[in-house]
């Protein structure tokens, strides 16, 4: 079962939707947004935040995909607990926002204060 969870960064502001209340899903956008959140704090914000997962057997695999500009980077992690899987895609993205930021720097904006 794949699961997506899409948002926009607009500053501080988090959206991200949900297709139904499945409670475990709502917890994965809760923290997901947190995530998002403190990385744009730290580093900048990108335009659009797309994190999805997908539970396989006796594991979890989540991607985080971060939109600036026509540049997308991706995140991708893997464990059995989903927000773990998504804790290690959005490590794995933040390492590659620091590592785009100097490039991108025109494009992202200061980080938020």
């Amino acid at each position: 079962m794949r699961n997506h969870i899409v948002g926009q960064v607009v500053e501080s502001n988090v959206n991200l939707h949900l297709a139904d209340a499945d409670p475990l899903r709502a917890r994965l956008m809760v923290f997901a947004r947190f995530c998002v959140a403190r990385i744009a704090r730290e580093i900048g914000g990108a335009e659009a935040w797309e994190v999805s997962y997908d539970r396989r057997d006796a594991s979890t695999v989540a991607q985080v995909r971060a939109r600036m500009g026509d540049e997308v980077l991706v995140g991708r992690g893997t464990h059995v607990d989903p927000t773990l899987a998504i804790w290690d895609a959005m490590c794995r993205i933040e390492q590659r926002l620091r590592e785009a930021r100097p490039r991108l720097s025109r494009r992202l904006g200061p980080p938020i204060a």
